[in-house]
């Protein structure tokens, strides 16, 4: 079967990419970024004073509409047409940018979508422009009753009263608060200015708390009724009290939980004058609403810039800390740091104020994104809080009584006091005797006592005329002195820590060198330990020596004894006289000398000639006798030098005993070995 022309079309056309859905449930779950619901409250107001608004005047209320509590933010800007309409009501649409050096403080085009939904389930926003009105609905419980698996936006837009978009146009008035043509004109003119956008917010968020009896209820978040002229965050007594961050609600600033302190310091230099409950919020120039006030620099490590930071005393003392800024919009109010983080008195009264263009805020535009540099502004805003208090109070002897000591000098007054003209809103600077306190709901330029700026067309009087400083308006000399102090407690820590390890070398040396004396100690009386026998031998041996010198003083006797004997007999045979035979000698002779001995003696084939009266007896240092033979008295005489040198030799010959030899040389010994050596041959 042959195709149609609009099937072979179809067949050849490439498949669409399909696009991305977005569920109703996103809808809650993207509110949810809103813990905190002046956070949701910040976003819509932001709508509003933005320079793609340029809103002068916002007015927050709440009204009963068709019986329902609802919420209402009505401003005076440019208000909206059809397509700026459509992408406010989408996700991520944003094309804001700076006009006549104002910054826009949205720039994720997600603030109306998560602060509206975390306000109430439903929206709708009424908006003149041009001589149109545009007309938008945002709406969990359409998106419910309708059973839509996508989030869809009926989007009105009339000219002359008339709209050609019906579908929207009937599904507004059956699934919103507002049932006809004429209820939906009437929020229309409530736009009183030329221009400027209303939004009704119903639905409104509810918790569940306990209560007394112990059950589960409902109620609203907010506190509408109790006071007249400002919308609170409810609280029970039944229920934990808030917190947020580290401080609790019994301490906690004001602008925590009163809607109408927070908007009073919601923008750093505000511009936008703010009606809650049809009664304006007196703004303030926070940071020039101090007393002692100073300003200090901070340069961020990456940034090439110098961050202006003021510090100053509240003159109300209660609250302090530190508020953070980011393109003039309050991110963090009064975070405690530095001295103000411990349990004493330091830091109490100190507020300051820094504007922190270089950091990137949180998408919910409540804390900054965790960074280095987040972390490096931290730690040095906490120093430079306490340089500051040291300067203004630990410096100054009057600082140690109780009143000066918690900031409240001279009167509880600012430095200056500033306020905002409800008709040009210009800010000018008042006397210091006036006091804010005392002013009048409604303030012009034509009651100022400045006769110079008595009028609206007057300029503004500059009061950032020292935005460009480079270094801190006052002299920290009490950092000064405790660095030096610390230096000086360095040089002193370092110089007696150079005399401790000087004295510890010393000491060391001194160790040092008793150790090796003991060393050399220990290893002398070791050698000893080791000579200790041959000295025990060499007295031994020296022992025997001079026994030797006693029995050759002996054997000399003798050795003449026999001399003289052998001389008579030679003579008495030259005469040829008979004489009897000499008589027996004794020699004493070692142990180990006696076969010596008995080596010595004359070989002769005629034993019969060793007779027993012929016999000499040697005695060793033993003490041991034992006998010699000898011959005829001339060979006696010479084997009794024989033996005698022979004995000699013995000692001269072992080299240990050489200098106990030579010892010997000076004593009578030497008559003994002289003889002997002429006659050893």
């Amino acid at each position: 079967m042959a195709m149609s022309a609009n099937q072979v079309q179809s067949h050849k056309r490439p498949p669409e990419i399909p696009l991305s859905r977005t569920a109703p449930s996103y809808l809650h779950s993207n509110s949810t970024s809103h813990a905190w619901p002046f956070g949701a409250f910040a976003e819509l107001i932001d709508n509003a004073y933005d320079p793609d608004v340029n809103a002068t005047s916002i007015f927050i209320n709440t009204e009963k509409i068709d019986g329902m509590p609802c919420l209402t933010f009505t401003d005076d800007g440019y208000g909206l047409n059809l397509k700026q309409m459509h992408k406010m009501l989408s996700f991520g649409f944003s094309d804001k940018e700076e006009i006549n050096g104002k910054r826009p403080i949205g720039t994720y085009g997600n603030g109306f979508k998560s602060g509206s939904m975390r306000l109430g389930k439903d929206a709708i926003v009424f908006s003149k422009k041009e001589n149109k009105n545009v007309v938008g609905f945002l709406s969990q419980t359409y998106l419910k009753k309708i059973n839509a698996e996508d989030i869809q936006v009926p989007i009105v837009e009339f000219y002359d009263g008339k709209s050609d978009h019906k579908l929207s146009l009937t599904h507004i008035k059956e699934y919103s608060i507002f049932k006809s043509d004429e209820a939906i004109q009437n929020q229309l003119k409530k736009i009183t200015s030329t221009g400027g956008t209303r939004i009704i917010i119903y639905n409104l968020s509810q918790e569940k708390v306990v209560d007394m009896n112990n059950k589960g209820v409902l109620r609203y978040e907010l506190d509408t009724t109790t006071d007249p002229y400002d919308i609170l965050i409810a609280e029970s007594k039944c229920v934990p009290k808030r917190s947020r961050g580290q401080q609790t609600s019994d301490d906690a600033p004001r602008c925590d939980f009163s809607l109408r302190a927070y908007c009073s310091v919601l923008y750093l230099n505000p511009k936008i004058k703010i009606y809650l409950k049809t009664k304006k919020v007196r703004t303030v120039l926070i940071a020039k609403s101090l007393k002692e006030t100073e300003k200090d620099v901070y340069r961020p490590w990456e940034e090439n810039q110098r961050v202006r930071i003021t510090f100053g005393f509240n003159p109300k003392e209660h609250p302090y800390g530190v508020c953070f800024y980011h393109n003039n919009r309050l991110i963090k109010s009064y975070q405690r740091l530095g001295y103000q983080k411990n349990a004493d008195n330091r830091g109490f009264g100190i507020v300051g104020i820094i504007d922190c263009n270089f950091l990137t805020p949180t998408h919910n535009k409540q804390d900054f994104k965790d960074s280095t540099a987040h972390s490096r502004c931290i730690k040095a805003v906490g120093d430079k809080l306490n340089d500051y208090w040291n300067e203004k109070r630990e410096n100054v002897e009057a600082a140690r009584t109780t009143h000066q000591f918690l900031g409240s000098t001279k009167d509880d007054l600012p430095d200056h006091t500033w306020v905002q003209c409800d008709y040009c809103s210009k800010w000018r600077k008042l006397p210091d005797s006036v006091s804010n306190d005392s002013l009048p709901d409604l303030w012009s330029c034509s009651m100022n006592k400045d006769l110079a700026r008595r009028d609206c067309n007057v300029p503004q009087e500059p009061e950032n005329s020292d935005d460009e400083i480079s270094k801190p308006t006052y002299d920290k000399s009490y950092k000064k002195r405790e660095a030096k102090k610390k230096l000086d407690q360095k040089r002193t820590k370092s110089l007696q820590q150079k005399e401790k390890n000087h004295e510890n070398q010393k000491n060391e040396e001194i160790i040092k060198s008793l150790k090796e004396k003991l060393a050399k100690t220990e290893n002398k009386n070791a050698q000893k330990e080791v000579n200790k026998p041959d000295e025990i031998e060499q007295h031994s041996k020296y022992a025997v020596l001079l026994n030797l010198k006693k029995e050759l003083l002996n054997q000399k006797e003798q050795l003449d004894t026999c001399v003289m004997d052998i001389e008579k007999a030679e003579n008495a045979e030259n005469n040829g006289e008979n004489t009897d035979p000499p008589p027996v000698k004794k020699i004493k002779v070692k142990p180990s000398q006696e076969s010596e001995l008995h080596e010595q003696k004359p070989h002769t084939n005629k034993p019969s000639e060793y007779i027993a009266d012929d016999k000499v007896q040697v005695v060793s240092t033993t003490r041991a006798v034992q006998t010699v033979n000898f011959g005829d008295s001339e060979r006696k005489l010479t084997n009794l030098r024989s033996h005698v040198i022979k004995l000699l030799k013995s000692v001269v010959n072992e080299e240990e005993f050489q200098e106990l030899i030579n010892d010997l040389e000076g004593d009578k010994i030497d008559e003994v070995l002289q003889e002997v050596m002429e006659n050893r041959d």
